[in-house]
């Protein structure tokens, strides 16, 4: 697969992900996961700057955060990768959606209006694939 087949991943999501990282298992070992990445990456990730120096609005080659994901994840059991996976989501929403827009999401955003939006909110920090949602339960959706 290509890297224009992966697309892009816009800042914000990663910078969020990244500043959760480093407070959860430090700088040295994103330092480490970002030198095992098989493509140089120095000039995207400073580990010593806020936010490993990631731009907020600028679009990011998704090879970054599949390749430190694998990177992260290898020494994991399935069970702990499911929770890794959990902890790094709800890190990652929690830092991008603050301010008025969590209020706002929190307002107007019903389980049922977000299965009809989900491509819209996902196309926000994506800039190619598809999502579907699928509701499994009253507060719950399948992701594709």
């Amino acid at each position: 697969m290509s890297a224009e087949d992966l697309g892009r991943i816009k800042g914000e999501a990663i910078r969020r992900f990244l500043g959760w990282y480093i407070d959860q298992y430090g700088v040295e070992r994103l330092s480490e996961r970002v030198a095992a990445l098989p493509f140089d990456a120095r000039g995207l990730v400073d580990v010593h700057r806020p936010f490993a120096g990631i731009i907020s609005n600028d679009w990011y080659d998704a090879r970054l955060v599949h390749g430190l994901l694998d990177a992260m994840l290898m020494e994991y059991s399935p069970d702990e990768r499911r929770m890794f996976a959990r902890e790094a989501a709800r890190a990652t929403i929690e830092g991008t959606l603050r301010g008025v827009y969590r209020m706002l999401f929190e307002a107007i955003m019903t389980p049922e209006r977000y299965l009809g939006r989900a491509q819209g909110v996902f196309s926000r920090f994506y800039d190619s694939g598809k999502m579907q949602k699928i509701a499994s339960g009253e507060k719950e959706h399948l992701t594709i």
